[in-house]
């Protein structure tokens, strides 16, 4: 039986009241002093590919990042103690694509909301190009082993799906409702063009196995 639950969450609400390779993602600068994991953030949020399945209580912006390039998000953000909403502050959201016509709220001076890239080394709205990933899940090609791959990460789930000849992968994060369910793989035979994603999804997400291809074309 196919337990694929979706978190769903009220953006608006959760926000204003309170596909990856390592490189793209996280993996740093590489070479010389390594960025600062709290710099390179800009004030304010945009809701645009905006996902959010919390609050989810983080001490600090690298925690979210680390956060963030578990699931393959190319872009975090946090609400911080400046929040006006107690029940946010200290806590993280993320973006699975970058607004490039967003640049800060400086003209309306949020200081509680801070958004940047997954990669500290990174500066938005240039995140990386090979973001690839999609929130949620389709049944459509769906192959799923259930509860029984376990993974810390999408990409752990890719090296599974292209050992096993699955054109697209996906993961079920540690927001899955079910803890047997938490940080698990599921992978596609075929990839479907009709799946766009689905951003109130905070518990699955979808790529391709490829991490150089996107959706639909894996």
């Amino acid at each position: 039986m196919l337990m694929m639950c979706c978190i769903c969450s009220s953006i608006s609400s959760a926000v204003s009241t309170g596909g990856s390779r390592e490189d793209d993602t996280g993996g740093g600068a590489g070479g010389g002093t390594p960025p600062d994991p709290e710099g390179n953030m800009i004030d304010g949020y945009t809701t645009t590919h905006l996902l959010d399945p919390g609050p989810i209580k983080a001490n600090s912006i690298s925690e979210c990042r680390a956060i963030a390039k578990k699931h393959g998000y190319i872009g975090t953000a946090y609400r911080t103690s400046d929040h006006p909403n107690d029940a946010f502050k200290n806590s993280c959201f993320f973006y699975h694509a970058i607004d490039s016509s967003f640049n800060g709220s400086s003209e309306s001076k949020d200081v509680g909301h801070k958004s940047g890239c997954t990669d500290p080394s990174k500066t938005w709205p240039n995140c990386g190009t090979l973001t690839n990933i999609l929130p949620g899940y389709t049944p459509s090609g769906l192959s799923d082993p259930g509860p029984d791959e376990k993974s810390e990460s999408l990409e752990k789930c890719r090296e599974l799906a292209k050992s096993k000849g699955h054109k697209g992968v996906g993961f079920r994060g540690q927001y899955h409702p079910t803890d047997a369910f938490k940080n698990t793989c599921f992978y596609y035979t075929t990839t479907s063009g009709d799946f766009k994603g689905n951003p109130a999804d905070g518990a699955h997400v979808s790529g391709c196995t490829d991490a150089t291809k996107t959706w639909p074309n894996c």
